[in-house]
């Protein structure tokens, strides 16, 4: 999920990319709605910090991207980081700050 893509990324708190989700969209009651779903299915999936995304993405994509077993979760996660997620970017806050202006686009074209 997009929660889990952006704990990764930088380890900011849960309000903090609240927050940055909502900015400028804090009166968009479906966008709240849906930024805070998203946070519970993350909660659900037992990801509260940093290294809990980084735990689930290697479960979930170290097979997917060829990558041995003996792999670290921290080089699984870096390597989808580096290799599958806006790869034109080299640091993750800018990853991270590129996926949340994607959202606000996308929000945008929802509601117009």
């Amino acid at each position: 999920p997009f929660f889990v893509a952006l704990k990764l990324l930088v380890n900011y708190s849960d309000f903090h990319i609240y927050s940055d989700l909502l900015l400028n969209n804090a009166d968009n009651s479906l966008w709240m709605e849906s930024a805070k779903c998203m946070m519970s299915v993350m909660h659900k999936m037992k990801i509260c910090k940093m290294d809990d995304a980084k735990r689930h993405v290697s479960e979930a994509f170290r097979v997917k991207l060829g990558l041995p077993s003996w792999a670290s979760e921290s080089h699984v996660s870096d390597f989808l980081l580096k290799n599958c997620i806006c790869v034109h970017l080299n640091s993750n806050t800018d990853k991270y700050n590129m996926l949340i202006f994607m959202a606000h686009k996308l929000m945008a074209l929802v509601d117009n």
